[in-house]
């Protein structure tokens, strides 16, 4: 028998001092591609015993959180925790009796305030490395695409500010894991797999299967520079549904590479909905899932995971799954 267990630990930065939480009413952590950061919330009583928890007077925004979830298995007593979560308090809040502790992973190091300084012919990853080094954090950038901007701008800005302006004008996979800050063409930086099976651990689906046949897509993708001179670059179907992308250059290796992760978006089958399953196995955004289903065979495939909600609470612990687009045929039926 399988019963849930976690662990939250905290670690005040004025002190040092660990702390670890003894009672929790949930906490929900939530991995999206769409959002530059990963949260965490955590709720807590904020009376136990009749006694208040003197929380904010131990810790503050800025201090460290390190999240775990797993199973107990009885009758051994072994534990199988996963670390689902690291990051810093974001927001410290009381509603109706309970204390709300709201996280924010690494990204959060970043919102610290920059110089300003116009920056001429800068690709993303010298960008993020500059910042870096400004902000003094240990941390290295990876990237797989490179991405140039004809100038780029920094004025009354936090790094944080710069990484989500980069994030949402490419619509790139921005994220820091293990001191790594990756900034990645989607589809490419493969996290990790895990299987699903309709019959065997999927509580429920809520899925509707989307055919690329019915996704004729032309995607537009145009730049204006300083002097009003728009520049196009065209991909896909002439004809087909029109995707239209504003590029933050005019650098045709640029222009080309974010028209064509734009279409891959747009074109191909997919899963619009969400399934959920339980904390095992673990999965986050990025992941390739692959879904087994015996009644519609031709759904069977790969998939791209594109947001993960997990949440443990007194009714125990379960992972919201939001797939995306298909990165394989189907697998033929034996």
């Amino acid at each position: 028998m399988y019963n849930i267990n976690w662990k939250i630990q905290f670690e005040a930065q004025a002190t040092k001092k660990v702390y670890e939480l003894a009672v929790l009413y949930s906490c929900e952590i939530i991995h999206d591609e769409e959002q530059l950061t990963d949260t965490a919330k955590i709720k807590l009583p904020a009376f136990v015993l009749n006694n208040a928890l003197k929380f904010e007077s131990t810790l503050q925004r800025g201090d460290r959180v390190a999240i775990w979830m797993g199973y107990n298995e009885n009758p051994v007593k072994s534990e199988k925790l996963i670390n689902e979560f690291n990051g810093f308090i974001k927001e410290i809040s009381f509603k109706d009796d309970i204390l709300n502790i709201d996280c924010e992973d690494e990204i959060y190091a970043f919102r610290k305030p920059l110089k300003d300084i116009i920056l001429p012919k800068k690709n993303i990853k010298q960008i993020a490395e500059l910042i870096i080094a400004e902000l003094k954090l240990d941390i290295k950038v990876e990237s797989n695409i490179t991405v140039t901007y004809d100038k780029f701008q920094i004025k009354a800005n936090t790094g944080y500010d710069i990484l989500k302006k980069i994030q949402e004008e490419t619509k790139l996979d921005v994220y820091i894991k293990d001191k790594v800050l990756y900034i990645s063409a989607l589809y490419l930086n493969k996290r990790g797999e895990v299987i699903y099976d309709f019959a065997k651990n999927i509580e429920k689906g809520d899925l509707t299967y989307k055919i690329a046949e019915q996704k004729d897509v032309e995607v537009e993708i145009t730049y204006t520079d300083d002097k009003g001179k728009v520049h196009k670059y065209y991909e896909g179907k002439p004809g087909g549904t029109k995707i239209e992308v504003k590029a933050p250059t005019s650098d045709e290796k640029t222009m080309r590479q974010l028209a064509q992760q734009a279409l891959i978006k747009n074109s191909r089958d997919a899963y619009e909905g969400s399934i959920t399953g339980w904390l095992i196995p673990y999965v986050e955004t990025g992941y390739t899932a692959v879904i087994n289903d015996d009644d519609y065979p031709k759904k069977t495939g790969s998939y791209y995971v594109k947001k993960t909600t997990t949440t443990i609470s007194e009714n125990g612990g379960v992972r919201k799954i939001d797939l995306g687009i298909k990165l394989s045929k189907p697998t033929e039926p034996e």
